[in-house]
């Protein structure tokens, strides 16, 4: 069984119609009221009535979707045009403020249809714009193994068969390469290092083979690269530490998927939980029932991606618009459900020294 592969825009999409739909529904149990205030008030017309139970559960329930996507999107607007960034923030700061309320009521429409009607507007106007943004950059299938991955499993060629596809590219980031060369040398017993020398000896091969930076063949359509440059936190979620060598792995693989929105980013890592038994495993994304059947996403086959997982790594849900591809003892390649990853201080890897 392969997976079916998601686009990070054709997520952040999906999850955009679940929040819309939500926000449907908690203004259904919502109320406005007209404001009446004496002639020399300044005061907004009209605001919301108090919040009952229902109303408290589902704007928390909604918050708790809406923030994290918000995180997602926001990496996206660092390749974006001034004109085009104003417009997604607008959109989904209106949004935003359907279930905050957190304002003095300035902009509370006069009514529930208005309000409804508001939300379908503002939710267009972001969906165009990302739809604007997913042209942008590349498609294609991406793969960033940290270096357990290449440890356990050096053989770029057979990598395909982790995500599905026969044509990716493979991506080898600053972290990963200076950890290997560490290895090679400083590893604590002899047989890690033995394996990180023949690792290196292989990334040398590929260097043969034409200017890496710039991508060389692998075997049949796996094209191989060397990310020349550390990343960038700039537009990247707050709790990632550029210290944190896992935190700059995944902080690659988040850069590389924000500058190609409709590209599928995998990040394949070399742990992996033994009741996986080494078969695939995946997890829906979390969207709403009718998305999830109206976008015809296969049950239980729809990738467990990085982004769903911003802001929300201490739940030990698995990073961004990406898929997250482990291994078993034995190097074959298995997809981890959002269980898997358990927070170990911040982001939990295999010791790079296992074997």
């Amino acid at each position: 069984m392969t997976p079916t592969l998601v686009s990070f825009i054709d997520q952040l999409l999906v999850e955009l119609d679940a929040i819309e739909i939500d926000l449907h529904a908690l203004l259904e149990i919502s109320e406005i009221r007209h404001e009446r205030w004496s002639a020399n008030v300044v005061a907004p017309p009209y605001g919301w009535a108090p919040s009952d139970e229902a109303q408290s559960v589902a704007r928390i329930a909604i918050d708790r979707r809406f923030t994290p996507w918000r995180e997602r999107v926001a990496m996206l607007e660092g390749g974006a045009t001034r004109e085009l960034r104003d417009e997604l923030i607008e959109s989904l700061e209106r949004l935003r403020e359907m279930f905050d309320r957190s304002d003095f009521g300035w902009g509370v429409p006069a009514s529930i249809p208005e309000a409804k009607g508001l939300v379908s507007r503002e939710a267009a106007r972001a969906r165009e714009a990302l739809r604007v943004l997913a042209g942008t950059g590349t498609g294609g299938v991406h793969v960033v193994p940290d270096t357990s991955a290449l440890m356990r499993q050096p053989d770029l060629s057979t990598y395909g068969a982790a995500v599905g596809t026969a044509a990716l590219t493979i991506h080898l980031v600053p972290t990963v390469l200076g950890e290997i060369d560490n290895l090679k040398d400083q590893g604590r017993i002899a047989e890690v290092r033995e394996k990180a020398a023949k690792l290196a000896t292989r990334i040398k091969g590929l260097r043969d083979r034409g200017k890496l930076t710039q991508g060389v063949p692998v075997a049949g359509k796996i094209t191989a690269i060397a990310d020349s440059r550390d990343p960038s936190f700039e537009h990247l979620p707050a709790w990632l530490d550029p210290s944190t060598p896992d935190d700059r792995i995944l902080a690659s693989a988040l850069v590389l998927q924000a500058a190609n929105p409709s590209a599928v980013v995998v990040l394949r890592r070399g742990y992996q939980h033994p009741e996986q038994g080494g078969g695939l495993r995946v997890a829906l994304l979390r969207a709403s029932r009718p998305v999830a059947r109206r976008l015809a996403l296969a049950r239980g086959r729809v990738g467990s991606c990085l982004s769903h997982a911003l802001g929300k790594r201490e739940q030990g849900n698995p990073p961004c618009g990406m898929m997250s591809a482990g291994m078993d003892a034995h190097g074959e390649a298995g997809f981890s459900p959002s269980s898997e990853l358990r927070p170990r201080g911040r982001w939990v890897r295999m010791d790079r020294e296992t074997t």
